[in-house]
């Protein structure tokens, strides 16, 4: 009898033991299919996160793309103005040039480039023709951006009277040469730096040569 329910509670602990095992083994087999689960959920987000990265990065290459274009159109395309702008023309110089169908400094520049067209300004509007000549070289300048009607004044009396003159300066060397010339006669209150005339002297290098030297 005794051995029985020896065997018996052997047989008990047994199959506890076993139900023990298949539950740990449940377990374990429950707990692996959530880590599987939880991979494969945070594998997809991390392939949107990288997926949205990618075509952020192609958005921030298309407009830097986008910027560079913009930025070299920018500095070879020339600048024109009213002709009012050029210093010295004045509301009534500009009246007569606008009367002979030249109302921009592109339209100025083009028909005083040579010499007759600069002489038949002249004769129209009653001056000098050393003076209209000097107004169809700062047109010329101000197709560089950047340069207005005074400096390009200032660059005309420092004897930088063209695109193509512009282009064979130094920024440094010109920055010394247009400080002088404005303490010589006072033109602007602000010589441009050399980085800005270092940009200048880019563009004058890829426009088109018009004025005659």
């Amino acid at each position: 009898m005794g051995y029985l329910i020896q065997q018996m509670w052997i047989c008990l602990l047994l199959a506890t033991l076993i139900g023990a095992f298949i539950g740990w083994l449940l377990k374990r087999l429950s707990c692996r299919t959530e880590l599987d689960e939880l991979e494969t959920t945070w594998r997809s987000k991390l392939d949107r996160v990288e997926s949205d990265r990618d075509g952020l990065q192609r958005q921030l290459a298309d407009s830097s793309t986008a910027v560079l274009v913009t930025a070299a159109t920018a500095s070879t395309a020339p600048s024109t103005h009213p002709v009012e702008d050029v210093e010295g023309i004045g509301k009534s110089y500009g009246k007569k040039l606008r009367e002979m169908g030249l109302t921009t400094t592109q339209e100025l520049l083009e028909k005083c480039c040579q010499m007759d067209g600069l002489i038949q300004v002249a004769e129209k509007i009653g001056i000098e023709d050393f003076v209209i000549e000097k107004w169809a070289r700062m047109c010329d300048l101000i197709r560089v951006s950047g340069i207005d009607g005074q400096i390009a004044e200032l660059m005309v009396h420092a004897d930088i009277d063209s695109v193509q003159e512009l282009a064979k300066k130094k920024p440094e060397r010109l920055h010394t040469i247009l400080t002088k010339s404005n303490l010589e006669q006072y033109r602007v209150e602000t010589v441009p730096s050399a980085s800005l005339l270092e940009q200048m002297i880019s563009q004058a290098k890829a426009l088109q040569v018009i004025m005659e030297d």
